[in-house]
C-alpha cells in the first residue's frame, strides 16, 4: 500500500524529472522478453550462459523489490544492465 500511495504522489506532483512510466514500462518489457527467451532456450545452454540468465532474473527482481525507494536513476542503470546481458545472451543463443 505505501508503494502505491508513493506512486500516485509520484504521479500527481507533475514533475518533469520523474521517469515513474519508464521503469515500470521498462521492467515490464524485459520480463517478457526474458520469459520469451525461457521459453526457446536452446539445450546446449551452457552453465555460464544459464549464469548470466540467473543474473538478468536478480536485476529484475532487484528493481522490482526496492523501487521506487532506490531511486529512478538507479532502477533505469539495472534495467539498462539487464538489458545489455539479455541482448548479449540473445545473441550468443543465436549464434552471431
Amino acid at each position: 500500500m505505501q508503494r502505491a500511495v508513493r506512486l500516485l504522489k509520484g504521479l500527481g506532483a507533475g514533475s518533469p524529472s520523474t521517469r515513474l512510466g519508464e521503469v515500470p514500462s521498462h521492467a515490464a518489457h524485459l520480463f517478457a522478453v526474458l520469459d520469451t527467451m525461457l521459453g526457446v532456450l536452446p539445450e546446449t545452454a551452457t552453465e555460464a550462459a544459464l549464469g548470466e540468465l540467473d543474473r538478468v532474473v536478480e536485476l529484475l527482481h532487484m528493481v522490482d523489490k526496492e523501487w521506487p525507494g532506490c531511486g529512478d536513476a538507479e532502477a533505469v542503470r539495472l534495467l539498462d544492465l539487464a538489458a545489455q546481458r539479455l541482448e548479449r545472451l540473445a545473441r550468443d543463443f543465436g549464434g552471431g
